[in-house]
């Protein structure tokens, strides 16, 4: 267990395995990633999600649907 105001961790590689991660806050990420899974927006899922009212060409599409 491990409690501080500020840790900072400088490492040329990092594995970290477990089940599961729970983040609180805001993160900012630079750089780039891969992923492996689903990855969903508000509860909306990334990969295969739609937007109504789309216009084909240059049109700005409407909202997100579930």
């Amino acid at each position: 267990h491990v409690k501080a105001q500020h840790i900072e961790l400088e490492s040329e590689t990092m594995d970290v395995n477990v089940s599961q991660t729970n983040w609180k806050g805001n993160i900012s990420h630079t750089g780039n990633y891969t992923m492996t899974g689903q990855a969903r927006f508000n509860g909306v899922l990334f990969d295969t999600h739609k937007h109504v009212g789309v216009t084909p060409g240059n049109g700005i599409s409407g909202v997100v649907t579930a």
